[in-house]
């Protein structure tokens, strides 16, 4: 770097013209475009329900980024560029991605809540990471301090850099102003960017305090009538925050010094534990012994069909009453398996081994009360419909045995993080639950339940996102009830008078596309 924008003082002639010549187009170009980038996020999202804006503003952050880590990379960035397609953090590019498209294609509000949080952090995570400027991995807790150091300790502290950058590249298109002439400029404008608000607060006391003052302005103002003045000052409040913030974070990414990576290894090397091999396996032998008892039951009557089950109990009463203490078993088997995989000592092969092929059954054990949650699970909804809850908890379930599976490969295979894995998956398994169009398996599966046992809960159907609608119009057609065909006729007739009234193409949505298209040919 050819001047050091962190010391206040006045550089000297020489390393301004070094640095114009350098670093201060670019730096200049990333201000700009960091004013453009605000410019495109309040064009996107002031005022406009979330749809096509939200994948499009992630792609031109990312365009962005890209670029200028080209530009502010050493001579081997270039490489880094190529490579990047064999590099382990394109798989959180590409998931971010898809969770960015979900705004464009479905219309689930829980899961885009989610997303909308969690798509920047990603963001965050996957620049601070291919940059370099973390000191942990990222699947280790310390990851968080890196994420909140380099989103918002850098962002706020170098959000001054821009003002800076301005002032001192002025040289780069007026190179006839002397040192005195820059300075005074400087100041000049300094002064009057430190005055805005400033006056702000003068006036409005001075026209509180004076009538006559007052007048004067009003009359001021009718002159200016035809100016919206909320709406510049409204816009230009966010293109100036979010200008200001994206430019103090890239600037900061790009301007840092190397972080030591001394927790960034990927390899696990092995460590002695401190639990004692002997005591752990007898802990799994009893436990085994316990679970290789309840599966038994397990396959003996719940799986095999026949209903073997205490009187006075239905299967809906047998599932909503063991679902949820599996999950708590489960949930503890899981905490014994990493533990013993990471604090159980390596004292001879014949323990290890036999600590090991204990783990297998625990993980065998475990898999089959995986089931039996899910087959319980299954009935339930069954019996009382389905849910959102319902269905998160299938796929909660679904993450778990993946878990389950990743830990026995790591119980016989040492040399790598469990918990990198476990953080891959979850990460892998929540972005395909946001394309499962749960709302649509819901809405379908409760239809189809209402065709076997004539009963449905419609007002829950309603609270459903736009993908439900095709499901409750075939719902309107075979029920057959009064009170249900009103119902859903008049709820459609007001989501067709809501999606009427959204027609800013920032706000364009499949989901909500494919409603309208639908409502205007059902209810003509």
């Amino acid at each position: 770097m050819a001047i050091d924008l962190e010391k206040s003082s006045e550089p000297k002639p020489d390393k301004i013209n070094n640095y114009l010549a350098g670093k201060g187009k670019e730096d200049l170009l990333l201000v700009t475009l960091s004013l453009v980038t605000g410019i495109i996020f309040d064009t996107l999202f002031y005022g406009k329900a979330l749809g096509v804006s939200y994948p499009l503003f992630t792609i031109t952050f990312l365009s962005f980024f890209f670029y200028f880590w080209k530009k502010y990379g050493s001579a081997d960035t270039f490489d880094k560029i190529n490579s990047i397609k064999k590099d382990k953090n394109l798989l959180l590019l590409i998931l971010i991605v898809l969770l960015s498209l979900t705004f464009l294609i479905f219309s689930n509000s829980f899961l885009a809540t989610l997303n909308f949080i969690l798509i920047p952090v990603l963001i965050i995570a996957f620049t601070v990471l291919i940059t370099g400027n973390n000191s942990n991995a990222w699947y280790k807790p310390k990851f968080i301090n890196d994420i909140l150091y380099n989103a918002v300790f850098q962002p706020l502290k170098n959000t001054y850099k821009p003002l800076k950058i301005s002032f001192l590249t002025i040289r780069l298109y007026f190179p006839e102003l002397s040192s005195e002439k820059y300075s005074v400029a400087k100041k000049v404008m300094t002064g009057l960017f430190v005055s805005i608000p400033l006056l702000t607060v003068i006036i409005f006391l001075l026209a509180s305090a004076d009538n006559i003052f007052n007048n004067s302005l009003n009359r001021f103002a009718w002159l200016l009538e035809n100016i919206e003045m909320d709406y510049i000052v409204e816009h230009s409040i966010i293109i100036g925050c979010v200008s200001l913030l994206i430019s103090g974070y890239l600037w900061s990414l790009f301007n840092s010094p190397a972080v030591l990576k001394t927790g960034n290894t990927d390899s696990a090397s092995p460590k002695s534990g401190s639990w004692d091999p002997i005591v752990t396996a007898t802990v799994l032998v009893l436990a085994d012994l316990i679970y290789f008892l309840f599966c038994f039951i397990q396959f003996s009557y719940l799986f095999g069909g026949t209903a073997h089950l205490a009187s006075g109990y239905t299967y809906s009463d047998y599932a909503r009453k063991g679902f949820f203490e599996l999950i708590i078993v489960t949930l503890i088997n899981l905490s014994i398996l990493t533990g013993s995989i990471t604090f159980i000592k390596k004292e001879n092969k014949l323990t290890t081994n036999i600590v090991r092929t204990l783990l297998s059954f625990l993980v065998l054990f475990t898999g089959i009360m995986l089931y039996s949650a899910h087959f319980r699970m299954a009935l339930y909804e069954e019996a009382y419909g389905y849910t959102y809850l319902r269905l998160y908890v299938h796929v909660f379930m679904f993450m778990l045995f993946t878990w389950f599976g990743l830990a026995l490969y790591r119980v016989w295979k040492d040399g790598f993080q469990l918990l990198k894995l476990f953080l891959a998956s979850a990460l892998n398994v929540y972005t395909c639950l946001n394309y499962l169009n749960v709302d649509k398996i819901i809405a379908q599966n409760n239809v189809e339940r209402f065709t076997k046992i004539n009963t449905v809960d419609i007002l829950y159907l309603q609270d459903l996102s736009y993908d439900a609608i095709p499901s409750l119009i075939k719902l309107s057609k075979i029920s057959g009830n009064e009170y249900i065909n009103n119902s859903i006729k008049d709820y459609l007739y007001k989501k067709k008078l809501k999606l009427n009234r959204t027609n800013d193409w920032q706000s364009y949505n499949i989901s909500r596309e494919n409603a309208k298209q639908l409502l205007a040919t059902e209810l003509k």
